[in-house]
């Protein structure tokens, strides 16, 4: 994997799910510098349209949560 993008709500100063998700990958010895936060991530779907959109993502690892995604808990993707 080249690149991480955390992606989560962040609603409020002291709520911060990207950052808390980067601060881990950090920790566990993934470099910052490939490490990119999404703060808009409201829900699966809307992250993936910014993956696209705005962080240029045409192929991916998608790990979300059973509740937010319509399918596995993980799967590659491909946009064309």
């Amino acid at each position: 994997m080249k690149k991480v993008l955390v992606s989560g709500d962040h609603h409020s100063w002291a709520y911060d799910e990207p950052d808390t998700m980067r601060k881990a990958l950090v920790k566990e010895g993934v470099p910052p510098r490939d490490v990119f936060e999404d703060h808009a991530g409201f829900d699966t779907w809307a992250t993936m349209a910014r993956a696209r959109g705005i962080f240029g993502v045409r192929d991916a690892v998608v790990v979300t949560r059973a509740s937010t995604c319509r399918g596995p808990y993980s799967r590659r993707c491909r946009w064309n």
